[in-house]
């Protein structure tokens, strides 16, 4: 686990190699090349706000896609915005 001080540094991590985030919508436009992002719904907030996964495309581990594919799942099942 890596903590940043500047939320953009987050998809730098992410572009070096280190992993996947959970960060901020927005942050898909300040992206670098081979960064994705997917969408997320919190489902168990009371509230609606916009989350994404960030993942280097070239990465195929296991570890990362069961990630992405339990991030998917609660996204299908978050409430819809108000």
């Amino acid at each position: 686990m890596q903590q940043v001080d500047r939320i953009h540094n987050l998809v730098s991590l992410v572009a070096s190699g280190l992993g996947v985030a959970l960060c901020p919508a927005s942050l898909q436009y300040f992206a670098p090349p081979g960064v994705a992002f997917r969408a997320l719904k919190d489902p168990l907030s009371l509230f609606y706000a916009e989350f994404g996964v960030s993942w280097r495309e070239e990465d195929d581990s296991a570890l990362t896609a069961g990630f992405i594919h339990v991030a998917h799942d609660l996204g299908r099942t978050a409430p819809h915005k108000p």
